[in-house]
């Protein structure tokens, strides 16, 4: 009767994973490329490199709620499509209206302010990893 609603399902649950493994591994290179930076900056100046160059943690970056939002979002959305079409007489497609309500106020979150924090403390953290760098070629 309604093929599409699996279908979509499948597509919409593989595109969901493959953004969430895109953001994930641009942030791992990211964080390859430092320490890289750092390594090669120690080997410059001749440090041992059995220790770690970075004794003092970075400050914490707090986490994306635009990432957050638009994954909950959408597959609240999906969900809550796929439960009311599937099975209409049933109230499950609630849960998926809920994921996507949550969804919906990290969105609000972000654009209320939570970008401006996130770029400042991404701000911070690239500052900090250039003074690392910076302290370890001198």
């Amino acid at each position: 009767m309604h093929d599409w609603v699996a279908e979509i399902s499948v597509v919409g649950a593989f595109v969901t994973g493959c953004v969430m493994w895109y953001f994930l591994s641009r942030a791992q290179k990211e964080e390859r490329e430092l320490r890289h930076a750092e390594r090669m900056a120690a080997i410059e100046k001749g440090r041992d490199l059995t220790l770690d160059p970075l004794e003092i943690n970075p400050p914490a970056v707090p986490g994306n709620s635009l990432k957050t939002g638009l994954v909950c979002l959408l597959t609240g959305l999906c969900l809550a499509v796929c439960m009311r079409i599937g099975v209409p007489a049933s109230g499950h497609w609630i849960w998926g209206a809920a994921l996507a309500a949550l969804g919906a106020a990290h969105l609000v979150y972000w654009f209320a302010g939570g970008r401006e924090e996130w770029r400042e403390a991404k701000r911070l953290e690239r500052e900090f990893m250039a003074v690392q760098i910076g302290r370890l070629s001198k």
